[in-house]
């Protein structure tokens, strides 16, 4: 569990399910995602839950409940509830994860975003995120391949920003 000014980082738990399915089952928040299945399902969220994440997927939880995911798998990733946008919840949530990673690793952090995602776009740029290239990625909630920038971070540039 890793706790900051506002939020709590923690595994997801399968008392979460719901949450993270109302979430997920709103377009405007599941339009900006690669992976999660659309329409999303409380089935969904507890395969999702009950899956081994290690230390590498964390719940965003403030004082109301859970409000998001967060994930450093294979790249950095995340999700918020969109009536907790505009609170600068997922910088927050975000520098913590990535900090944590430059204190274990020097490997670079890559993250991306659907080319018309501004807000993502907010966040990466404000935590260092470099552009790299833009790919094509299938978004479930809109049934199409969309443009993709791919991003990365560096230790030097997420010192930089220190």
């Amino acid at each position: 569990m890793i706790t900051t000014e506002r939020l709590t980082l923690r595994r997801p738990i399968m008392a979460d399910a719901h949450a993270i399915t109302a979430i997920l089952q709103d377009v405007e928040v599941a339009k900006w995602l690669t992976n999660p299945p659309f329409p999303y399902t409380l089935a969904d969220a507890e395969a999702y839950i009950a899956l081994d994440h290690e230390e590498d997927v964390y719940a965003i939880v403030d004082e109301a409940g859970i409000c998001g995911v967060i994930s450093l798998r294979s790249e950095l990733g995340y999700y918020l509830a969109q009536d907790r946008w505009g609170r600068g919840y997922m910088k927050e949530a975000a520098s913590v994860l990535v900090d944590a990673h430059f204190e274990l690793s020097d490997k670079d952090l890559e993250s991306g975003h659907f080319v018309d995602n501004t807000r993502s776009r907010a966040v990466l740029v404000s935590l260092g995120f470099k552009d790299t290239e833009v790919d094509r990625h299938y978004c479930p909630a809109r049934d199409a391949a969309l443009d993709n920038q791919k991003m990365v971070l560096t230790r030097a540039a997420w010192e930089a920003k220190s």
